[in-house]
């Protein structure tokens, strides 16, 4: 997605994120490149969407009360539902969500990588039985890197503050 296309850009302790608003619901939530400019939005509720980032990013144990528009297939957005419920320093497997929704792993992986909003629905949760899986449809690299310091953050209480 282009700059343009977001509502803010913000400086986070995982990289830039880019966010994009509609009818004061979040629409999307994304990891973009550093050399994206800086963007403030003249939306209060964009505003009110990065005010709950930096918080979650101070304290782990932050629940974010942001309404969403998350666009995706009837079993998308039964898992995601789902995923919103996964406490702040817990995990589930991939496996185990799966046996909840009477499927298999790869179709909650798939939901994983469609999430349109994460870190609010908190994918970043759910972990492969031998290690931490993939984040955002990367098994390694700088995706798999912000996945571990979420993870870092919520389980160990670690400050990823830069």
């Amino acid at each position: 997605m282009e700059h343009g296309l977001y509502n803010s850009v913000i400086d986070s302790p995982v990289g830039k994120i880019g966010i994009k608003v509609a009818n004061k619901k979040l629409v999307t939530l994304a990891f973009i490149k550093n050399d994206v400019p800086l963007l403030n939005s003249t939306s209060e509720f964009a505003h009110n969407v990065v005010q709950q980032l930096n918080l979650y990013f101070a304290n782990p144990k932050y629940v974010f009360d942001i309404p969403l528009y998350l666009k995706g297939t009837p079993l998308h957005q039964r898992i995601w539902r789902r995923m919103l419920r996964i406490p702040s320093g817990t995990t589930v497997t991939y496996n185990d969500l799966a046996k909840q929704f009477d499927t298999n792993a790869r179709v909650i992986g798939n939901a994983c990588r469609a999430n349109p909003v994460p870190i609010i629905v908190p994918c970043h949760r759910v972990v492969a039985t031998n290690g931490p899986g993939g984040y955002c449809g990367k098994t390694k690299g700088e995706m798999l890197n912000i996945k571990m310091k979420l993870l870092a953050h919520e389980l160990f209480d670690e400050q990823i503050l830069v």
